[in-house]
């Protein structure tokens, strides 16, 4: 493979590729909308409450509560707000860079779940569950003035996902599953000629006859880098009833380790460039990024039949893709630091029960950011820590079918920016943004 001294041009476009979404509902670019009724109560309790099928994603071991068979399938259109205000943005850390402020960059996205139970005996439940665990997108103006750290972003995952629970005794219950994971990602960026050229020029002085800058007629050249992988991972956890109205959950996630491959297409970019240095020359894509671990622990207290309390601590391993290094052909490996780290996500969430029909939920929860500082924050992931404030209603028809709503704001804390990409272009700004969350799900027992 062939290496290059100095900067790494191809790190402008090709480093967030697998990083790319902007994630505006939970920490990093996590999903955590995984159910309505869940939503409702900001998912306080999640790995011990196992009042619905939902339960299988969250602690396969709840499906130990239930008796009927039940399938579950739910609906989150999830609406974000994304704008940036520039605070001295330049070229090489000299110019001001031309351009607006990227408009409204949040990308409305409706996110499914569908989950199933199937009791066999009365120690023993399969069930299954499909969704999205990372995902959402964004995409700024063309014209913005942070067009060369990037222009759109987008990731799909799907994750299938069976388990089994098994009923220790009238306490203990435990979970296992194993999830096979797809993940797509897309990413598009303006790359600016000038800027390339000429530092081509300075770091191989060899080059500068063959290189003329100054017959560069489109400043902006585009790229656009998609790549797919597959991976596989489990999840296990247990529940213990502590006393006849205190519940006690523990689940596990695993990481799940993808290598995407894919494209990368340039236009526009100046012919001495690509003919010369080889850079930007359509071609194969690599990476390796591991998707976060993450562990909860839940507690549930039930007031008799009326009212339940629910707490719940997550802890993500954002850590896992500290490091991203790709492959761009046989040309070069680019390796950046991202230097995220672990998080928590605190919970607390309330379910009253109005009669044998309604139930009304409420939470809130806080989010931690895995972004270390301005300097290291991506216009692809500008995420800071936030809060989120809940409410949902469960309203069953018979004992059969039931539907559940769920409402959530969240407010994210101002995430300032102050991000010099490869070509030594300087992005300084802030982004200012929130996010609100519709869900809707019908429950079957049967």
């Amino acid at each position: 493979m062939k290496t290059r001294s100095g900067r790494n041009w191809l790190g402008i476009i090709a480093l967030p590729v697998f990083l790319s979404p902007v994630a505006v509902q939970a920490s990093g670019f996590a999903v955590v909308e995984q159910s309505a009724s869940g939503l409702g109560n900001a998912f306080a309790g999640g790995s011990a409450l196992a009042d619905e099928a939902s339960t299988v994603y969250f602690n396969p071991a709840g499906m130990g509560r239930m008796t009927k068979k039940q399938i579950q399938v739910a609906a989150h259109y999830i609406k974000p707000t994304i704008e940036y205000t520039d605070d001295g943005s330049t070229l090489a850390g000299v110019l001001p860079i031309t351009g607006n402020d990227g408009e409204d960059a949040g990308v409305p996205a409706w996110i499914p779940n569908l989950y199933y139970v199937h009791p066999i005996d009365d120690r023993l439940r399969v069930g299954l569950s499909v969704n999205v665990p990372f995902g959402l997108s964004s995409e700024y103006d063309p014209e913005w003035v942070g067009r060369y750290h990037g222009i759109k972003s987008a990731i799909q995952t799907m994750n299938i996902n069976p388990a089994v629970s098994y009923q220790v005794n009238n306490d203990l219950s435990l979970g296992f599953g194993v999830s096979y994971q797809t993940m797509s990602a897309q990413l598009t960026s303006a790359v600016d000629n000038v800027a390339v050229c000429s530092g081509i020029s300075q770091q191989n002085p060899a080059a500068v006859p063959f290189l003329n800058c100054s017959g560069i007629t489109t400043r902006d050249g585009h790229a656009d880098i998609d790549g797919s992988s597959a991976g596989w991972g489990y999840n296990l956890g247990f529940i213990y009833n502590l006393s006849k109205h205190d519940r006690l959950g523990m689940a596990y996630r695993s990481a799940v380790d993808h290598t995407l491959e894919g494209d990368a297409a340039f236009t526009d970019i100046h012919p001495n460039i690509q003919a010369v240095a080889e850079y930007f020359v359509d071609g194969t894509t690599s990476a390796d990024i591991t998707l976060p671990a993450t562990l909860s622990v839940s507690l549930v207290h039930e007031y008799g039949d009326t009212l339940a309390v629910m707490l719940d601590v997550t802890w993500t391993q954002w850590s896992a893709i500290e490091t991203l290094a790709i492959d761009v052909e046989d040309r070069q490996t680019i390796k950046e630091e991202l230097h995220w780290q672990d998080t928590r996500r605190y919970a607390i969430g309330a379910i009253y029960n109005l009669d044998a029909a309604m139930s009304l939920r409420a939470g809130v929860a806080y989010d931690e950011s895995p972004v270390p500082d301005a300097e290291h924050r991506l216009v692809r992931v500008p995420d800071s820590d936030r809060t989120w404030l809940t409410l949902g209603m469960d309203y069953r028809f018979d004992e059969a079918l039931s539907l559940s709503i769920g409402y959530a704001h969240i407010s994210i804390k101002d995430a300032d920016i102050d991000n010099t990409n490869a070509t030594g272009h300087n992005l300084k700004g802030s982004f200012q943004s929130d996010v609100s969350i519709m869900s809707a799900q019908l429950n079957w027992r049967f």
